[in-house]
């Protein structure tokens, strides 16, 4: 094959690539238009842990703390409080507000977290970001799709 035809093949390959690149832009940007585009970074859903023991064993070992569900670099915890196990539940991002990496310590002293900066959030997590929690059949699921703040402001 000489030289002249590489070059054709290749400006005609190049061609082809370009406009199959722009027609997946632009399916994507009519389809995000559309609002029908809905990003799923992992599960919905995460836990589904016996409430029963995990409440002995927060309440013995404190909050419990699991990798990010969706893959990425934000570890959840999962906290109870009280003494029902089918109550009381709380899934708390473990990274402080505004911050990429200071990841929040519980403090059993005082029954609060802490992070990087001194500043502390009560027991329930309240003002980290926070997920709602259910229990049902004895199983304490955490709904990742729902955060806990904008359930509650949502009519």
């Amino acid at each position: 094959m000489s030289t002249a035809t590489k070059l054709v093949l290749g400006g005609i390959f190049a061609v082809v690539l370009a406009i199959c690149v722009i027609g997946a832009v632009l399916a994507v940007v009519a389809a995000n238009d559309s609002g029908s585009i809905e990003v799923n970074l992992g599960d919905d859903t995460f836990a589904e842990i016996d409430a029963v023991l995990g409440a002995e064993l927060i309440d013995e070992q404190g909050p419990l703390i699991f990798p990010d569900p969706a893959g990425g670099t934000r570890p959840l915890l999962l906290q109870h409080l009280g003494n029902d196990p089918d109550r009381e539940w709380h899934a708390i991002v473990a990274i402080a507000p505004g911050s990429e990496a200071c990841v929040v310590e519980w403090r059993p002293d005082d029954a609060r977290f802490r992070d990087c900066e001194g500043t502390t959030y009560p027991a329930d997590g309240t003002g980290l970001t926070r997920y709602v929690t259910t229990v049902e059949d004895g199983r304490v699921t955490v709904d990742l799709r729902t955060e806990l703040d904008a359930a509650a402001s949502t009519p």
